[in-house]
């Protein structure tokens, strides 16, 4: 048995299965109000992919393109570095 619902967004209808239900009532968690499609393309709005910006790697210096500004808080590192770090 499964639950019919319309998308907040783009008022497109979805079901919940039953299965579903039952997760989110374990997790103590609301059931979507917007349609798997909706809330993928809002957990991707999260990700940059589209902007990259020049800056040099923290271990060796050399020049790499990153999705991280040269002042952003966060270590980069070009590929070499990456894996002999690992």
């Amino acid at each position: 048995m499964s639950n019919q619902k319309i998308c907040k967004l783009c008022e497109r209808a979805f079901k919940i299965l039953e299965f579903e239900k039952e997760f989110y009532t374990k997790k103590n968690l609301p059931t979507p109000e917007n349609c798997p499609l909706c809330r993928q393309t809002r957990r991707l709005s999260l990700r940059n992919e589209d902007r990259l910006y020049k800056r040099s790697c923290d271990s060796c210096g050399k020049n790499i393109l990153s999705t991280y500004k040269e002042d952003s808080p966060y270590k980069v590192f070009c590929h070499e570095c990456f894996w002999q770090a690992i």
